[in-house]
């Protein structure tokens, strides 16, 4: 997927002002009391700005951090699809085969798990 300067969203521009810096730091009061909503909301900002620049849609993507696993569909919506009880590293999907495949930072393991969406 190639990254580019170019806008290749028809979605209203992202903007990285004080409206969005207050949203996430609401969201971010809940990050210890709800953090699925916090994670979602956060993978959903991220996923507005990079749209701008790639098309994401099917992608998935890891929280490295927090071993969530998203799904970004072709609207734009990010949804969490799987929750992972170690990190995961860099994570690859095989769409043909439903397959993702998660190397585990420290664990020297991989799994594989069956996604559809």
């Amino acid at each position: 997927m190639p990254v580019t300067d170019v806008l290749v969203s028809d979605r209203a521009a992202f903007r990285a002002d004080m409206a969005r810096s207050a949203r996430l730091l609401r969201a971010f009061r809940t990050e210890q009391t709800a953090p699925d909503a916090y994670y979602t909301a956060l993978a959903r900002d991220t996923v507005r700005q990079l749209g701008q620049y790639a098309d994401l849609d099917g992608l998935v993507v890891a929280d490295v951090g927090g071993g969530r696993i998203f799904h970004v569909s072709a609207n734009g919506d990010v949804r969490q699809v799987r929750q992972l009880d170690r990190q995961p590293a860099d994570i690859s999907y095989i769409p043909a085969r439903h397959l993702l495949m998660v190397p585990h930072l420290g664990l020297n393991r991989v799994s594989a798990y069956e996604l559809r969406f």
